[in-house]
């Protein structure tokens, strides 16, 4: 699932006078799906959100600005889908991912920064330590303890530093959390 934000377009590589305009079909209809295959063959530049989180997904755009298309990843985004946003056709983008701020976040990031490298880039909300230590869930971090010490020693600087902040204050964070209006 996808959805698109001021004039985006996908152009298909089998004919590149086939666009498909989603961001008008968002505005009309909320998102667009596509179905990919193992020869994917949608084109796209320009800025774009990763989201983990279904009500996120829906509203991304309230927090994060100058994001052209945002893609729906899930808790772990499918292979098909990452195969695409990591290949030729997607090359000419630069990615944000928005992920919870816990460990299975955090994990999901370092898979795309494995594979995208420096196009991809982690979303830290800024004031990230005072949200967390207010709005912070225990569960979240203390449920998924297992995957901490790979991320402490996994040498990504933003994620090094996120989960240390999650160890302190014991906590993670649902991006969920940075909808609501009084978050700052």
């Amino acid at each position: 699932m996808i959805r698109g934000f001021g004039n985006a377009s996908l152009v298909s590589m089998d004919s590149p006078e086939e666009i498909l305009e989603i961001a008008r079909f968002t505005r009309k209809a909320g998102l667009v799906s596509v179905l990919l295959t193992f020869q994917p063959r949608w084109s796209f530049r320009g800025r774009v959100s990763i989201v983990e989180n279904m009500e996120f997904f829906f509203n991304c755009e309230r927090v994060l600005g100058g994001v052209y298309m945002a893609v729906f990843g899930g808790d772990r985004m499918s292979g098909l889908v990452l195969d695409w946003i990591s290949s030729s056709l997607l090359e000419g983008c630069s990615f944000v991912h928005l992920p919870d701020y816990d460990p299975v976040g955090l994990s999901e990031y370092l898979r795309f920064k494995n594979v995208l490298g420096d196009r991809v880039s982690l979303f830290v909300p800024p004031h990230f330590e005072k949200i967390l230590s207010h709005y912070g869930k225990r569960a979240l971090l203390t449920d998924q303890a297992r995957l901490i010490p790979a991320l402490r020693n996994c040498g990504v600087c933003e994620i090094v530093k996120i989960i240390r902040l999650c160890e302190e204050y014991g906590y993670g964070l649902e991006q969920e959390i940075l909808l609501l209006g009084e978050v700052k």
